[in-house]
């Protein structure tokens, strides 16, 4: 419900920002300036979403940066699949990727009785080969949709723009974009778990001396403002706080940019109404998570599966870990479904089995339409699933054999 309730406060936002004519000019500046740096660019932005989506601890957070970023590349005459691509793509990479990021994982990792250094090496190599790769393939694509533009074809139109943020001269944008600088600056500084992670207890202890003070004795006037829940930053792991924060920012730079209070009401409401369908599969993918599970076939199957051999065979763990994948959008149901029974049988190996589970349900989001960004990033940039699958398979193709050759080498098989 909180994911549901993100992406429509997003959805809004977006729909304010795009009326605002400060950001309209941020934007257009943006993409002026980059023009000739398209390749370079379209790279940048996607290594700065797979690094997010790879250490952040709620992946949906993710999602606040790519109107911003499709909006800028669409006016750099990029066609709407290579936005996709460049973007959303770079977010279901981010989970083949992933580090210490993913509520997934830190789920999986709970119900198989580790923590997230189990298996870290082997998922730096894949995730260090996993961007090179896709970003190999983003140049390709940037470049011969650059050919095609020397040739006088338009590969896109503000149409495309799922909020239609149009060219814009007037206005300063200075303003929205100290805003929307602070709030990249907050999320990624929430999201990322600094003092778990990378040892780093600043924000902890700078939040404890916070919360401590006191004018007077018992009287702790940040704590009383706050709340008493109040986290450190490094520490949040809900989307909820943050759709607070998102609305207050919107009506701050429509203040600002003097956008009236129906104008306002209007335009974010136009942009939730963007995101009806986006929810609507979304949900539906979980649906179909639920009936899968209501029937254990999945589990049936990997039992068999599992007893065909003695012992760790790495090629038999990745086939059970792809058919838990296909039908799961939430990799910690997989921890919770088969967790005992990896860590009971595979007790010496847990670092290949999480490196293995981790990578494979990554690879399954990629292509498969039980994906819930995927659909959701598909319906929202009226991109047809064909489109994609024509674009991803070679990767994936790709990826598997790298998959099934980089164990070989490290002895995993």
């Amino acid at each position: 419900m909180d994911k549901i309730i993100f992406l429509m406060i997003i959805a809004g936002v977006y729909g304010v920002l795009a009326k605002t004519s400060g950001y309209q000019r941020l934007v257009t500046v943006i993409a002026e300036k980059l023009k000739k740096y398209v390749v370079v660019y379209s790279v940048v932005v996607s290594v700065f979403l797979f690094i997010l989506t790879s250490l952040f601890s709620q992946t949906f957070v993710v999602l606040a940066f790519v109107p911003f970023f499709i909006s800028i590349l669409l006016k750099m005459n990029l066609d709407k699949l290579t936005t996709f691509i460049i973007t959303f793509g770079s977010v279901l990479v981010g989970l083949l990727g992933v580090t210490f990021g993913s509520e997934g994982v830190t789920s999986f990792d709970y119900y198989i009785g580790s923590d997230l250094t189990e298996g870290l090496n082997y998922r730096y190599i894949i995730a260090a080969v996993t961007v090179v790769l896709y970003n190999f393939f983003i140049c390709m694509r940037v470049k011969k949709v650059l050919s095609e533009t020397k040739k006088n074809t338009k590969n896109s139109t503000i149409e495309d723009d799922p909020f239609k943020v149009e060219n814009s001269s007037k206005k300063n944008a200075i303003p929205v974009a100290i805003i929307l600088f602070l709030m990249m600056a907050l999320i990624i500084l929430g999201y990322i778990d600094w003092e778990t992670n990378f040892a780093i207890t600043a924000f902890n202890e700078f939040h404890e001396w916070l919360i401590g003070l006191a004018p007077t004795e018992d009287f702790y006037i940040i704590s009383y403002i706050l709340g008493q829940q109040t986290t450190a930053l490094g520490n949040l792991k809900y989307v909820f706080i943050l759709c607070n924060i998102f609305v207050l920012a919107a009506m701050l730079i429509a203040f600002l940019y003097r956008m009236k209070v129906n104008e306002f009401v209007q335009a974010f409401y136009d942009g939730v109404k963007k995101m009806f369908k986006p929810i609507l599969l979304f949900v539906a993918s979980y649906i179909v998570f639920g009936v899968i599970v209501s029937v254990p076939i999945t589990s049936t199957i990997c039992n068999w599966i599992f007893n065909l051999v003695e012992g760790f065979n790495p090629f038999i763990v990745s086939v059970c870990a792809f058919i838990n994948s296909l039908f799961s959008p939430d990799l910690g149901y997989t921890g919770y479904a088969v967790g005992s029974f990896l860590t009971t049988v595979y007790t010496d190996q847990m670092q290949l089995v999480n490196a293995i589970y981790t990578s494979i349900y990554g690879l399954i989001q990629l292509f498969l339409p039980t994906s819930a960004i995927l659909v959701i990033g598909l319906s929202f940039m009226n991109i047809d699933y064909k489109s994609w699958l024509k674009y991803i398979w070679l990767f994936v193709v790709g990826l598997s054999l790298i998959h099934i050759s980089e164990p070989t080498r490290l002895g995993m098989i």
